[in-house]
């Protein structure tokens, strides 16, 4: 549910309870495009379309969950991984990744995608991405380091 736009000197706020205000609804819409399909469609769900988690859990529940425990399960898991996208998202790491992945080599870059905005551990992603685990944590600390320099104004 998106909501209006925050008075002047508040603090941006996503707590789905009240509603989340426009700008950030678009900004994190716009962000989700760089997610995995499955997320950026439970993101686009709840924030662009308007619907509400509790009716986007029952559509994504999956048919295959027999019994209420089961049921209960699957509908927590999709509920915590959508907090966990939101929080992500709004991270500076996954900003500065997303702005700045092009100018990346392409080594770096997957390692960046994988790692910072899929969420993929650094063994998940080296299995996914062909590369050894010390690829990954090389090129996952290069990035991280660039992100620290442009947290503290140095060169980008």
């Amino acid at each position: 549910m998106v909501g209006t736009k925050p008075p002047e000197g508040a603090t941006e706020r996503v707590d789905l309870r009240r509603g989340v205000h426009r700008e950030t609804a678009e900004r994190l819409v716009g962000m989700a495009a760089h997610l995995a399909a499955p997320d950026r469609l439970l993101v686009e769900a709840v924030l662009k379309e308007g619907r509400r988690l509790p009716e986007v859990v029952e559509m994504l529940t999956p048919a295959t969950a027999v019994g209420a425990e089961a049921v209960h399960r699957a509908r927590r898991q999709i509920r915590r991984r959508f907090h966990q996208l939101l929080a992500r998202m709004r991270t500076e790491e996954f900003r500065l990744v997303v702005e700045q992945k092009d100018r990346w080599p392409a080594a770096q870059r997957r390692v960046a995608v994988a790692c910072v905005l899929q969420g993929l551990t650094q063994r998940e992603a080296a299995s996914r991405l062909g590369l050894s685990l010390h690829t990954v944590r090389r090129h996952h600390q290069t990035v991280l380091a660039i992100c620290r320099s442009a947290w503290r104004g140095g060169p980008r």
